[in-house]
Formats: structure tokens, C-alpha cells, sequence
């Protein structure tokens, strides 16, 4: 894998990492997020527009999406630095909305 020197955690980088399971299985709160996520309907794909059922389970995919992002952001500075190593990255950076609703950009 190559190294870089910042890499930005959107959407389908998060969901790259919830199907990595060496990722998945090395840091144990990210486990935890992803099985909570996927334990929620819609954890399948993402699909945009459709019929009502269909922007459910869109609603469903983003709402599981933010919820491991913020497990991400809130990790201990070992797991940060475990998944650092784990994506070859110097410097990791995930956009989420924390608790208050606030749009947070955080870099580690």
C-alpha cells in the first residue's frame, strides 16, 4: 500500500475500512461501531433517490456511516496511531458531526 501523506476519510473510505478486517479486527472500538452499524437496516450500500424505502435505508447508510466516523474521531491516540500504521498514512483526516450538531474537521 502506498504512503500518504494525508489521507481524507470520506464516505467510502469509511466504508472500505468497516470491510477491512484487518482494520476491523486490530482496533476493537471501531469493531464495536461497525457491528452496531451493520445490526442497523440500510447497513448494505448506499443509494441515492429512489422510492420512500429506498431513501430510508440511504438515511440509514449515512446515520451508520457518521456513527463509525465518530468512533474514529474519538479513539485513544494509540488506536489513532494503529490506524495511521494500518492505512499507511502519515496524517489522517475525518469531517463528522459531533454530539451538538457541529460539522468538526479533525486531523491526527
Amino acid at each position: 500500500m502506498e504512503n500518504h501523506k494525508l489521507l481524507i476519510l470520506d464516505d467510502s473510505m469509511v466504508m472500505s475500512i468497516m470491510n477491512d478486517n484487518k482494520i476491523v479486527s486490530q482496533i476493537h472500538a471501531i469493531k464495536v461501531a461497525v457491528d452496531k452499524a451493520r445490526a442497523t437496516p440500510g447497513a448494505a450500500g448506499i443509494k441515492k433517490g429512489g422510492c420512500t424505502p429506498c431513501q430510508a435505508k440511504a438515511r440509514n447508510v449515512a446515520i451508520n456511516l457518521m456513527l463509525v466516523k465518530k468512533t474514529i474521531a474519538q479513539l485513544p491516540d494509540e488506536s489513532k496511531k494503529k490506524l495511521k500504521e494500518l492505512l499507511s498514512a502519515k496524517q489522517v483526516r475525518i469531517v463528522y458531526r459531533n454530539d451538538a450538531g457541529k460539522i468538526v474537521q479533525l486531523t491526527f
